[in-house]
């Protein structure tokens, strides 16, 4: 079966800090794209040599992107890919510069990557149909009182859907950080990405915690979760070498209004106090 791709497409390289800024940000540097290169990398090969199906009737795979290869090019931005960002623009609220004030000469990475569903923020959590398996009952685990009737079928059906979604995140994070030391450190719900299929229904994955843990099987319930964008990420491959980004933008700090932002500056008067001891 032929896999749907995704690209990312990330300008780079601007000879002045000051010149073409993208998104109100400065163009990530030579090493930050490496690393977040080097990290994706990393994390996918992790993913798809730890990752286990049972019980299913359909490898789903790891729950971080799959990279599949990656160039770097430059030129001017090409009218095909700039129609395709108008399509896009005129069909969903893009928050992106349209990147046709780029210079002829512009740098650009180019991520190819299997397309993982939408991101969770826009992502319609509403119960698969598979015609045979049940969801897991939530009410055996969460004292929940059992729903009864047709919709409350369904409304267990979606709080399991949600459940899974959240256990996969979890259960995937709590691996990669243990064996690759991994911090994704921009983890919002645009970068957890969602996909459903009906051949999930009924199948698990399963998450190795270590030998004092062992296996955990979390229900699939029709849901696949893939973790996406690590740009800010930190993390080791398996010969311990190390690859992160410092971070220093200043205009990662100085947002307002959502928890994750706040969480961003609170790392400012954490670092004073670190500082001050």
């Amino acid at each position: 079966m032929m896999k749907q791709l995704a690209v990312k497409v990330i300008p780079f390289g601007a000879p002045a800090k000051d010149e073409f800024f993208i998104n109100g940000s400065q163009q990530m540097t030579v090493h930050e794209v490496a690393q977040e290169l080097f990290i994706t990398k990393t994390v996918s090969e992790f993913g798809i040599r730890s990752s286990h199906i049972s019980a299913g009737r359909s490898n789903v795979g790891s729950n971080f992107v799959e990279l599949q290869d990656c160039f770097i090019c430059h030129g001017p931005y090409s009218e095909a890919l700039l129609e395709a960002w108008d399509d896009w623009a005129d069909t969903k609220d893009s928050e992106n510069d349209r990147p046709d004030f780029l210079p002829n000469n512009q740098l650009y990475a180019v991520l190819i990557m299997v397309n993982a569903g939408a991101d969770l923020e826009h992502f319609k959590i509403q119960p698969v149909n598979s015609g045979t398996a049940p969801c897991t009952p939530l009410s055996k685990n969460y004292k929940l009182k059992s729903a009864t009737g047709a919709d409350g079928a369904s409304t267990n059906k979606t709080w399991a859907m949600v459940r899974s979604i959240l256990l996969q995140t979890i259960y995937s994070l709590y691996i990669a950080e243990k064996e690759l030391k991994l911090e994704h450190r921009d983890l919002h719900w645009g970068n957890l990405m969602c996909q459903t299929n009906s051949l999930w229904v009924g199948a698990h994955q399963e998450y190795f915690l270590g030998e004092d843990m062992g296996y955990i099987r979390v229900p699939l319930e029709g849901v696949k979760v893939t973790i996406i964008d690590f740009t800010l990420s930190r993390c080791e491959n398996e010969q311990g070498m190390l690859m992160y980004n410092k971070m220093e933008d200043e205009a990662l700090f100085t947002g307002e209004g959502d928890y994750q932002v706040c969480v961003l500056n609170g790392f400012i008067d954490v670092n004073r106090i670190l500082l001050i001891v």
